[in-house]
């Protein structure tokens, strides 16, 4: 009788012990396979928003046009931050001149957050610069990093300036004569309506654009580029004080506001 319930004991423990490895075995194959998704699904949603930031660019130059991309959220999430970033362009003229706000504008962004996978901080389009002199660098910026969770941001802080050359002007505050040309372009992103679960549809559209000019006296500038009240850039710029023997007065800089929506639908 005691041989019999020894072996009776000894297939239970026996039993029980495969049982608890195969739940084991469960558990790790199904943790296995949801960072397997996990990783499949933060890599497309990098690519997925890195195109999204192509297409706010395209957009922006084009009055009603619109374009989107498909992200999925089934083992992470996407927000929608609306007016979560202050960007200030602020210029200073000259020697002690006074300083003259070009942009003072309040954008949103957008990030895929994965707290199941684990990445680093990557630039996958743009980069730290946030004044822009070269025409082809892009003005939104798509970057990665860890807090908490693997997050995928897109967002605009970036201002491309550009030199347009000289030209000759009959009415300026000081009057006719040669000014020195510049154009400073920024993406202002707005956020629409949203919603959505596991496939989100996001869509980017054509708002309004605004152009103003602003006149100062000298051929000597420096622009200072603040995000969230911080110094991000500053660039100095020192244009040709003379046209063909004739003396320039000025410079004009025309600063353009884009706006982009993002909505889902």
């Amino acid at each position: 009788g005691n041989k019999g319930s020894s072996e009776a004991i000894g297939a239970l423990i026996v039993g029980v012990s495969v049982l608890t490895v195969a739940l084991i075995s469960a558990q790790v194959a199904q943790h296995l396979l949801v960072l397997e998704v996990a990783k499949a699904e933060f890599e497309e949603a990098m690519k997925a928003l890195a195109t999204l930031a192509d297409i706010v660019e395209e957009v922006g130059i084009k009055t009603l046009s619109s374009g989107h991309v498909k992200i999925n959220c089934q083992t992470g999430r996407l927000d929608f931050i609306k007016d979560g970033d202050r960007v200030q362009l602020i210029l200073y003229p000259g020697e002690g001149g006074s300083p003259v706000t070009l942009i003072d504008a309040y954008t949103a962004s957008i990030r895929y957050v994965n707290p199941y996978y684990s990445y680093g901080e990557e630039y996958v389009r743009g980069g730290s610069q946030g004044l822009v002199m070269n025409g082809g660098e892009p003005l939104v910026t798509v970057e990665t990093f860890f807090q908490n969770a693997s997050i995928v941001k897109l967002y605009s802080h970036r201002v491309r300036l550009v030199s347009l050359g000289a030209t000759y002007l009959e009415n300026t505050p000081a009057g006719p004569g040669y000014v020195n040309v510049f154009e400073a372009v920024f993406i202002r992103l707005t956020i629409g309506q949203t919603f959505g679960l596991d496939s989100i549809r996001v869509v980017a559209s054509s708002g309004p654009a605004s152009v103003k000019t602003v006149f100062v006296n000298t051929t000597s500038l420096r622009f200072e580029l603040l995000v969230n009240e911080k110094v991000k850039d500053a660039a100095s710029i020192n244009g040709p004080s003379t046209v063909d023997g004739a003396p320039v007065i000025g410079s004009l800089i025309y600063v353009v506001e884009v706006e982009v929506k993002l909505s889902t639908v």
